[in-house]
This record gives structure tokens, C-alpha cells and sequence, in this order.
């Protein structure tokens, strides 16, 4: 445990995972004895996708909208030598589902603006927030390192070899300038995920000029592709050039001619080094697609919605609409 930086001025609303209000709960029903934590492990505070077998997973690689939220009930557990926390149920343990309720949660890529739907990731069964009908793809960045001066809460980059995006988390080499849990909130100018102002969500002190600050997302973000192909009517679609992030099994696949809800089944040849290669669709193409844009996607929307606003970072209430 590393020694205390900073302290808060007030205390925490909630913790992730907690009811946040008194209104009426339901939760997702299950067979007698079932329900339980898949080999992973099922996050608290996420969504969670659900097997034949009773096994609710914190990730689908088959698409589809989550069974339900993972409630607080105490049944995580610090399974890691020398953790100080855990929100991960272990495998085989008992775990509730919400499918109704209002609900603690925390947002890591978007600010949070009242009535926004809620999306949840299909790899991690984290969440981020977004329009109604969105296709998210940002954060795409992975980890890497930037040159960056700063004032107050605003963080200029000169030099960065990862692209940054709202959502991804900044810290110093030593850890200790910049405040814990300091993101980026949104670009305030300059080229696209490369040099320019950046908002922060914390105000930094004083970092050295010879600090290596670094940049890292937290969950699995998406994938552009500039150029793709495909037969018509072929479940297989080759992958020339991916202009930012990176593509999965279990992504979203949105473009032209390729139907709603498609998602990558599996990789073929695909590989992050090559930057190329092939992928099997869950669906087949409608028409013959020639060097087209395609955007991969982990998030997937849900029947929740926010029902607070906040930034990048903080807790927010989520809920679903009567």
C-alpha cells in the first residue's frame, strides 16, 4: 500500500454497485442454486451477461443486451495478496442482478448528462454513457507515454505516442504531482487525439519537466478501419487498414452492408502487429463491400439511463425508466 497523497473534502455519495435511492429494486430471476460467477469472475458495479448453465459472466462474446446490473452485496472479495480492494465476485460465488433500481455506477470515458442512455461494455461489462442510438468507438488509445506541460487543470501536449481520448487516465513517473484518478475530459484544441490542450478533471501541481507522464485507458475501446472488404453475402471480411485502436472478438461491426447487431465471432488472421488480416462476422454481408469504412465497437446500449450528472470518473445514478 503506497502512502496517502491527498485526502477529500467531503465524503463519497455511495460506492459503485449501492442502491441510490428507496425506489422499488427487481431483481433478475434465477433457478435455485444458480447464478453464480463464471470462471473470471463477475465485476460489481457492471453489467453482467448470463449462461444456460446459471453462470453470469462479466463479458458476452455473442453480443446482446446484458442480463442485468451487479448490485453491492458484499460478495466480492480481496483474493490478491497485499490488495486493499476488490470489486470482483470470485468464481462460483453467489451474485444478484438488478434488471430495476436506482443504482451507484462510475463512468471512465464520458461525462455524464441526465437522460443519456447508459452502454455497457461487451468485453468488460464496464460502462460509459452516450445518445440513444450512439455507436461508440472512443477511447481507442491503449497505453503510452507523452511529453505535456501543465496549468492548473489544463494539460498541453507537445509530443505523445498513443492517441489520446476522453476517458483515459493520466499520471506522472512518480505519481505524485498528479492527483490519482486524474483523467482526460475532453480536447480542447488542436489535432484530434494528438497534440494539443486537453481538459483534466483534477487541478495538478507542479509537475518536473523531466516527469514521464503516461496515458492509459482503462477498459477495451474501439476500432476505425479506413479500409475493409468483403463478398456479398460472406461471413468473412479482410481488414487492410485500421487507422486507430484495436478490433476483438465480441466487437459490435457497424458499415454499409453489414446488418445491424453483426458482431466479430472470431479473429482469423487479423493481428494488432500486423494491422491487418481476416475476421468471421456473426452475420453475412448484404452487398460487396470494397475498401469501405467499417467502425468496431465494444459498447452496447441499454435500458438504463443516467440520472445524475457528472464527469469523467465520478459516481453517477443510473436507472431504468418506468
Amino acid at each position: 500500500m503506497s502512502f496517502q497523497t491527498q485526502i477529500n473534502q467531503y465524503p463519497a455519495p455511495g460506492v459503485e454497485g449501492a442502491r441510490a435511492s428507496n425506489n422499488p429494486i427487481s431483481s433478475v430471476v434465477a433457478s435455485e442454486g444458480t447464478l453464480k460467477a463464471g470462471a473470471s469472475g463477475t465485476r460489481v458495479g457492471g453489467f453482467a451477461w448470463n449462461t444456460a448453465a446459471g453462470l453470469a459472466n462479466s463479458f458476452s462474446l455473442s453480443g446482446g443486451v446484458p442480463a442485468g446490473f451487479v448490485g453491492n452485496e458484499q460478495q466480492a472479495l480481496i483474493t490478491i495478496f497485499l490488495a486493499t480492494n476488490s470489486q470482483i465476485v470470485p468464481a462460483g460465488y453467489p451474485v444478484t442482478e438488478y434488471d430495476r433500481g436506482d443504482f451507484w455506477a462510475k463512468t471512465i470515458f464520458t461525462e455524464a448528462t441526465i437522460n443519456q442512455k447508459v452502454y455497457a461494455n461487451l468485453l468488460t461489462g464496464k460502462i460509459m454513457f452516450a445518445a440513444t442510438g450512439a455507436f461508440p468507438v472512443t477511447p481507442s488509445g491503449v497505453t503510452g507515454t507523452i511529453t505535456a506541460s501543465f496549468a492548473t487543470s489544463i494539460m498541453t501536449v507537445t509530443t505523445t505516442s498513443v492517441y489520446l481520448a476522453a476517458g483515459m487516465k493520466i499520471h506522472d513517473s512518480a505519481k505524485d504531482s498528479i492527483p490519482v484518478g486524474t483523467y482526460i475530459s475532453s480536447q480542447l484544441t488542436g489535432s484530434a487525439g494528438s497534440t494539443g490542450t486537453y481538459q483534466l478533471t483534477t487541478v495538478t501541481g507542479t509537475v518536473a519537466s523531466s516527469a514521464t507522464i503516461v496515458a492509459e485507458t482503462e477498459d477495451v475501446g474501439g476500432s476505425t478501419t479506413s479500409s475493409c472488404s468483403a463478398s456479398s453475402g460472406s461471413a468473412t471480411m479482410t481488414v487492410n487498414t485500421v487507422t486507430n485502436g484495436s478490433i476483438y472478438a465480441g466487437q459490435l461491426v457497424s458499415g454499409t452492408s453489414i446488418p445491424a447487431g453483426t458482431y466479430v465471432s472470431a479473429l482469423g488472421t487479423y493481428t494488432d502487429a500486423a494491422g491487418n488480416g481476416t475476421l468471421t462476422l456473426s452475420a453475412v454481408t448484404t452487398a460487396t463491400i470494397s475498401a469501405a469504412a467499417v467502425l468496431f465497437s465494444p459498447w452496447i446500449e441499454t435500458p438504463w439511463y443516467v440520472k445524475s450528472n457528472g464527469n469523467v470518473g465520478d459516481l453517477i445514478k443510473i436507472g431504468v425508466k418506468n
